[in-house]
């Protein structure tokens, strides 16, 4: 899913939406008697706070506002995830809230707070239609020059982390009943990792094979023309997962698990921004191994990680130096029982060691 300007903001082309300027919590209009001049339902394509000039502003004396303030009720023309509000060119906000469906989504500022300055991010979360952008500057003048509301649609996958590249194409994909993988070792080791998770997800497990089929065929193959660590995916008819080293082909099929669940065909084009993508971890203990050993299959393989940096202390066994693991025993121990203070970091390995 790839998060734009939804309100185009001089950086593409906006949906079909507009906003309208209003007395807080009311239908009626609040226009601007500061600065600049708007009234009536606003498109994006021609709003003083969707057209990317932060040189035109709008403004509002504090007078009028008083401790109210303003509401922006945007409207986007149809359902979509909203990611977060920008406000840019802003002066005299103490106090952002936004609201989707009528409950709170995101809120920046405190009640007769300082001025939040000229640029605020409201993060959000959520799916909606339509939002209203409540904005108090309790007595201060207020100017807002740019408003965007950055999110995506709904019909395009649900992918996370989000690709480089995805494109939608019509009608859902086939099932994916047989995977090809041909004679190289690191294919068929993603082949057999997709088959695994897809019986996982969806409860059918498609065969592994070695000649490429028709429709409801996949085929996973070495490609050196692929970034290393990326992948490129074609779901369709006949489709394919191609990378051109194990990481790629690994991280692809987990991505191809993710674009079966949204149901739809499409193009993706991946590679990773950062050559380290690391995690720090604490030395799980003994009991915890399988739930640690899940955490890394299902969450941190999943989003792209290539590098665990886990913190031992001795919660790992010395074989040259045993008092160490000796000594970290009964430090824990002597703790346990209340005799001595905690030892920093004791819970590492269940306050034993692993061996």
């Amino acid at each position: 899913m790839a998060i734009g300007c939804l309100t185009g903001n001089g950086k593409g082309r906006p949906v079909e939406g507009s906003y309208r300027l209003l007395r807080r919590g009311t239908d009626k209009e609040l226009p601007p008697d500061l600065e600049g001049e708007e009234r009536g339902r606003i498109s994006f394509g021609e709003g003083i706070l969707t057209d990317g000039d932060t040189s035109t502003s709008l403004g509002w004396k504090g007078t009028t506002l008083g401790e109210v303030g303003l509401d922006l009720a945007i409207e986007l023309g149809g359902k979509y995830f909203l990611d977060r509000v920008v406000l840019k060119g802003a002066s005299g906000i103490g106090l952002v809230e936004v609201y989707a469906g009528g409950l709170p989504a995101g809120r920046v500022g405190d009640e007769e707070g300082p001025d939040l300055g000229e640029r605020i991010d409201v993060d959000l979360g959520v799916e909606a239609d339509e939002i209203v952008v409540h904005v108090r500057s309790f007595n201060r003048d207020v100017k807002l020059g740019e408003v965007e509301v950055w999110g995506a649609s709904p019909r395009e996958p649900l992918l996370f982390p989000v690709p480089r590249k995805v494109e939608v194409e019509e009608g859902p994909p086939p099932e994916v009943c047989e995977v090809v993988a041909g004679d190289d070792e690191e294919a068929r080791f993603a082949a057999e990792l997709l088959a695994r998770r897809l019986e996982e997800e969806f409860g059918r497990r498609p065969k592994i094979v070695g000649k490429a089929g028709g429709e409801g065929c996949l085929v996973v193959s070495k490609d050196q023309a692929v970034p290393k660590e990326g992948y490129r995916i074609e779901l369709g008819g006949r489709s394919l997962l191609a990378a051109s080293d194990k990481r790629g082909l690994v991280y692809g099929a987990e991505t191809l698990v993710q674009l079966l669940r949204s149901g739809v065909r499409c193009r993706v084009e991946d590679g990773p921004g950062m050559e380290l993508r690391g995690v720090h971890l604490y030395m799980p203990a003994r009991k915890d191994l399988d739930f640690f050993k899940r955490l890394v299959r299902y969450l941190i393989v999943p989003m792209k990680f290539n590098t665990i940096f886990i913190q031992v202390t001795a919660g790992m066994e010395f074989e040259r130096r045993p008092e160490i693991n000796r000594a970290w025993e009964e430090a824990n121990r002597r703790a346990a029982e209340g005799k001595a203070p905690p030892v920093p970091h004791g819970e590492l390995g269940g306050g034993s060691y692993i061996t």
